[in-house]
Parts: C-alpha cells; structure tokens; sequence
C-alpha cells in the first residue's frame, strides 16, 4: 500500500438538529467509513423502536422475495429509465417506513392467499389423479353401475393405501378371519389401489380393520360410472381444469413478480438505506449542550475537499479533528472523561487527537489501524484479482496488499491445472461471453473471473 492509499480519522462535533443533514451529506460524499461505536453502546441500537419496525420490515420483505423467487441478482439484472423508477412521497422515516409496510403486506397477503389456493388446487389434483388411476384398475373387472346396483347384501368398496401395508392388508382380511373377495394391483412403486366386497352386515367390523391400515377411500360415483362402463371423458376433463387452475395460479404469480419488479427492487434498496441510516444514526456519541460527535474515516487525498465540504455547509455550526492514521505506527485515540467540544474546524490543527503507543488496555485506547478501512488501488492488469484477494479475506490496514502477488502465482497454478488446450479455449470462450454479457452490471466479481481466465 502506498501514501495515497492512507487514512485519516475525523471526529466532528455538531447539534443534535443537524444530525440528518451530516448523515445526508456524508452519504453523498460515497468516500466516507463510519467508525463504529464501543460494542456495549450498540445495545440502545437494538432495543430502539426504530430498529425493530426495520428489522420486521426488511426480514417481510425477504419473505415475500422468497415466495416470489426474486433474488439481488434479478434487480441487477433490472434496466429502466429513471424516470420509471418507484417513488414514495413521505414526510419523514415513520412515513417512509408506514408507505412500505402497507405496500409489502398488500404484496404479501396476495401472495399468501394464492399459495394457499395453490396447495389447495394440490391436493384436488392428487386426489384426482388418484381417481384416475383407481379407476383404471376397476376398468378391468367392467365395473359399471349396473353392476352395482345388483350387489343387494354385498359392498363394494375401493381404497388406496402404500404398497408397504400390502402384507397387513392381507392378513387383516384373510378369508377365514373376515368373509370377503379383494383384489389389488400397483399404481406406483409405492402406491396400490384394491378392492374388496364383503357383506353389509359385517360393516361394522370391516371398518375397525380398515383403520389398522389407514387406508384412503376412492369415492365410486355415479358422475364417474356410466351403463356401458367407466366415465374417463368426465375424469380427464375434471384433471385438464384443476390443472388449468394450477397454471392460473402460477401465472397470476408470474405476473405480480414481473408488473411489479421496480417497486420490489425501489423497497429492497430503501430498507436497505434505512439499516445503514438507523446504523449510522447510532454511531453517534452524546455530548453536553445538546450536541453530538461522530468519528468517521476518509482518503488522505480527499480530506482538504471534504473538510472545506464541511466548512461550506454548515459553516460555524460544526467543529472538526483529524488524526492521520499510520501504516506501520500504532495510533491510539484517547479522550477525556468528559469529551470537551474541539476548537472551530477553521483553526484545525493535527494533534488535537493525541496519539500515543500501543500499551493501553482500556477500550477507548485500541489501535486505530484496527478499525481503519483498507483501500486497495491497483492497475487495470492487476485489479480483477482482487476478486481472489478479498476471498481470503480483505488484508488489515497495516498489512501488505497481496493483490499483486497473487497476479502472478495464480494464472501459473491455473496454467498448470488446465494444460489441455481443449480446457484453455472453452475456459477464454466462457470468459470472453461472460465480460461481453455483464458488462454493465452492478456485480464486478463475476467479471472480474471472466477476465482472469481470460
């Protein structure tokens, strides 16, 4: 890592008032890393309100992304004009949070009531089909209603069952412990189909044994048989509706999805915001006279910009520190008891934050390197292996980026692991597809892998 890679720590000190409006600010800056509170303040973070309309908010909205089969990788996928985006027109975070409560759970209800008339249509076509199949079966004795009609102290009856209860089924109706004809055939590995005839006075007797075996009862309709035989025309045109119910149902769901995509990615993106501001938010320390102060770190090469940033935008309302944060030198940030305002940010001076060695054991005296982002800059041959880098894990701010190393170790392994020159040209066709195909996408990742094996 190099000079321009180094950063630098400011702590400013403003009025309670202007806290949304530093936060805004920072936002729009996109260089700046918030340090985070001491872990025994994030409890007030947890027990806010505010975290846990949030938290419900986002973990209904993974819900219902999750019914939907919508992933990040879809709203990456997204291309709009700006001016198709979703808007909400809100009077401050309750609003926003009430807006998107009421459009998720609308979203939600919907989607609830569909699945459950999904498992519903389910179970009808199960139980259809189960119809058909039995029928099949019966078709070969020429059950017809006739037939029926003749049995004057005979029942007839038939059941479905797993075909694992075929030894108890014969045992518990075996001939010379109960009167009856059975007969049974396989409509799947583990399912079969029987049926048994047996005297109407024995009713009574014949059920206790049906329920050993918990088999399930194929209604014999008279809608399903004719005089010449088993009505299949009626039975095929009952499965095409419940099927044609079960692709409605799937469409309709297709079609809440795809009509409603941007406001899904607007409420993905906004709860996002609303975790970091409510994080953020309670990143701030408390002070006297109704002020706060926030520590925050940003690019050595930007902190003239963002200073005079600063300045320009809340003038004499904000006081500003800054301690630049050595690479290979511990920086310990100390405060008083009392945290005391620093002096105005016009007559910032270096020092204000003492630094000392790395020999304290209280936590407001950690190493500052510790916490301090790491920024990686490297050139266009090199870059995409960051990729690898960060797999490892994101080196410390005080170790040595190994992202240029790796450059050159990693394609000699891979060379050596794929020698076939077969491997070597679907692996640069794949690559070559991939960086042409996601070029443009929000993911840098995938990219970059397609131009490493490029």
């Amino acid at each position: 890592m190099t000079d321009k890679n180094a950063m630098v720590l400011f702590r400013v000190n403003i009025n309670k008032n202007y806290r949304d409006i530093l936060l805004q600010h920072l936002s729009q800056l996109s260089l700046v890393h918030i340090k985070t509170k001491p872990e025994e303040t994030a409890i007030n973070e947890k027990n806010d309100d505010l975290f846990e309309r949030i938290n419900k908010l986002s973990q209904n909205l993974e819900s219902l992304f999750k019914n939907l089969d919508i992933t990040e990788l879809d709203f990456q996928k997204l291309s709009f004009e700006p001016d198709k985006r979703k808007k909400f027109e809100v009077k401050d975070i309750s609003d926003l949070i009430n807006q998107l409560e009421n459009e998720i759970n609308y979203y939600s209800n919907r989607i609830n009531e569909l699945k459950n008339n999904r498992i519903s249509i389910e179970i009808e076509l199960e139980k259809i089909n189960t119809i058909h199949g039995s029928y099949l079966f019966l078709e070969k004795y020429k059950l017809t209603r006739e037939i029926l009609m003749k049995f004057k102290h005979l029942e007839f009856k038939a059941f479905t069952t797993f075909a694992k209860n075929l030894e108890n089924i014969e045992n518990i109706f075996e001939f010379s412990h109960f009167p009856n004809f059975l007969h049974y055939d396989y409509l799947s590995d583990d399912r079969i189909a029987f049926f048994i005839i047996y005297p109407k006075k024995n009713e009574r007797e014949f059920t206790e044994r049906i329920r050993i075996i918990h088999a399930e009862e194929v209604p014999i309709l008279k809608k399903y048989l004719h005089s010449d035989g088993i009505n299949f025309p009626r039975i095929a045109k009952e499965i095409k509706f419940v099927i044609t119910s079960l692709n409605k149902n799937q469409i309709e769901l297709d079609r809440i999805r795809d009509d409603h995509i941007l406001l899904f990615a607007a409420a993905y993106e906004i709860v996002k915001n609303l975790q970091e501001y409510n994080w953020a938010s309670h990143q701030f320390e408390e002070l006297s006279l109704n002020r706060l102060s926030l520590s925050f770190y940003l690019p050595n090469g930007k902190v003239k910009e963002i200073q005079q940033g600063l300045i320009e935008k809340f003038q004499d309302k904000i006081t500003i520190d800054s301690i630049n944060i050595t690479k290979h030198k511990s920086v310990t940030l100390k405060e008083d008891k009392d945290h005391p305002q620093s002096r105005k940010s016009k007559d910032v001076k270096e020092g204000t934050i003492s630094k000392e060695e790395t020999s304290a054991k209280e936590e407001e005296k950690k190493d500052l390197r510790n916490s301090a982002p790491t920024i990686m800059r490297n050139n266009f041959l090199v870059r995409p292996f960051e990729t690898v880098t960060k797999m490892y894990g994101v080196p410390a701010y005080s170790e040595i980026d190994p992202t240029p190393i790796i450059a050159i170790t990693f394609p000699i392994l891979f060379g050596l692991m794929f020698g076939d020159i077969g491997h070597g040209l679907v692996l640069i066709i794949a690559g070559l597809l991939g960086v042409l195909r996601y070029r443009n996408k929000k993911g840098k990742d995938f990219i970059n892998f397609c131009w490493i094996i490029l």
